[in-house]
């Protein structure tokens, strides 16, 4: 069996560097989150206050403030990219068809018809 003295040293200090990095991706994780809660609250409470206000919210920004508001996507929703379809240049398959809304469709049939 392989003995030296160093060989505790070395055990602690790669249980000490992974406990270390485990503690910075969590808080990271937390800041984040927190950040993320922030946001929300706020753009909830713009549209408080332009819903009790004299001036209407339009349905289009009310969409898009509900959007932003949203909850993201867990992870397994993701779409999953490969570093080969990067260097490739495909583009990932986001979802169905059906998934992509009205104005994106306008959008894209715009843009085809400038280029």
């Amino acid at each position: 069996m392989f003995s030296s003295p160093y060989l505790p040293h070395a055990i602690y200090a790669i249980a000490l560097t992974s406990i270390s990095i485990h503690l910075v991706n969590q808080r990271r994780t937390s800041e984040e989150d927190k950040s993320r809660v922030n946001a929300q609250i706020s753009i909830l409470e713009s549209v408080r206050d332009q819903l009790r206000s004299d001036k209407p919210l339009s349905n289009d920004e009310l969409a898009r403030l509900k959007k932003l508001a949203s909850a993201p996507l867990p992870e397994e929703e993701k779409p999953h990219i490969r570093w080969s379809d990067i260097f490739m240049g495909r583009k990932p398959v986001v979802g169905k068809e059906s998934d992509v809304s009205e104005w994106d469709k306008r959008d894209m049939e715009t843009l085809k018809k400038e280029l």
